[in-house]
């Protein structure tokens, strides 16, 4: 079956390999080292292209300015009703 079929992560940096199966079902999504952007990007947050461990550390370091952020977007977007 193409489930079966022996793969490796597409993503630069990991070393996982498996079954393509496995990697649709639980890899991909998981990975450390894929690339991803700041969930507070609708709210100007400039933090993106980074790998998911970064985005850890990134959402940890950065936890009041987000919410700052979040704040002034939300009151920004009552004013403009």
């Amino acid at each position: 079956m193409i489930s079966d079929l022996k793969v490796k992560c597409l993503h630069e940096d990991c070393e996982w390999e498996g079954s393509l199966g496995q990697y649709v079902r639980a890899h991909e999504n998981n990975c450390e080292h894929r690339l991803v952007s700041c969930p507070f990007a609708n709210c100007g947050c400039d933090f993106k292209n980074k790998t998911k461990k970064e985005l850890e550390k990134h959402l940890k370091d950065d936890d009041s300015k987000h919410v700052w952020m979040y704040a002034r977007n939300t009151a920004k977007q009552l004013i403009d009703v």
